[in-house]
């Protein structure tokens, strides 16, 4: 069984994270400080639940977190998405028609995108969102 993540270690990268979705007027962002919290489905489904380090408007998720360790370091990556479409992310899974319906119902309320959550990009086209993203993010770690 693999350890439980460290919470704390990303801690930087979470923060400019939280900072730069306040900034683009994302309200009660939060970073999930406590385990993983397995929301939709039991198991261990990242996008169905909220982990250590991951960014929260409310009950949503709004930015993953992953990581790799090994012993000669830790490589974290994070993303946030223009816009969260479960059916999308349904479509590509093995399940049968009632239990993609059964996910589809569960997983909308559990994500949130960038356009659903941030009113200042909501009308934006999406490679504007990205550079004004890039460009706050940037601030954010200087």
């Amino acid at each position: 069984m693999a350890p439980e993540p460290q919470a704390d270690e990303p801690r930087p990268l979470n923060e400019a994270w939280r900072r730069v979705l306040l900034d683009l007027g994302v309200p009660d962002v939060l970073v999930h400080d406590g385990r993983a919290v397995h929301n939709a489905w039991p198991g261990p489904r990242c996008f169905a639940g909220t982990g250590p380090g991951e960014v929260v408007p409310g009950a949503s998720k709004i930015v993953g977190l992953s990581q790799r360790r090994t012993r000669h370091g830790a490589r974290f990556s994070s993303m946030a998405p223009l816009s969260w479409d479960p059916a999308a992310l349904l479509g590509v899974l093995a399940l049968d028609a009632d239990d993609a319906r059964r996910a589809g119902q569960a997983l909308a309320s559990l994500a949130v995108g960038l356009r659903g959550a941030a009113p200042s990009v909501a009308s934006r086209r999406d490679h504007d969102v990205v550079d004004l993203v890039h460009e706050v993010f940037l601030r954010q770690l200087d």
